[in-house]
């Protein structure tokens, strides 16, 4: 009978040592989530930023005004 305990006993300290692990290894990826969530966010921001950029060089862009149907003559230099 004693036996029979101890072996229940060293299964039990396994089965633990396990659960130890999967816990720590559990952790570590609501770690790396939270990192990602993080690096999304900031990806999201600089998204916003860009497109902000952006709309504001469009806005730049229409001050602009291109004479398309006026062509311009190179000057000729008088012959000597």
């Amino acid at each position: 009978m004693k036996r029979l305990v101890e072996d229940i006993a060293s299964r039990l300290t396994e089965v633990a040592q396990g659960t130890e692990h999967l816990l720590a290894s559990a952790e570590e990826i609501a770690a790396s989530s939270q990192e990602q969530s993080a690096s999304t966010e900031e990806i999201a921001s600089s998204a916003n930023q860009l497109a902000e950029a952006a709309d504001k060089l469009q806005g730049a862009v229409k001050t602009f005004r291109l004479l398309q149907d006026e062509v311009v003559e190179p000057t000729r230099q008088a012959a000597d």
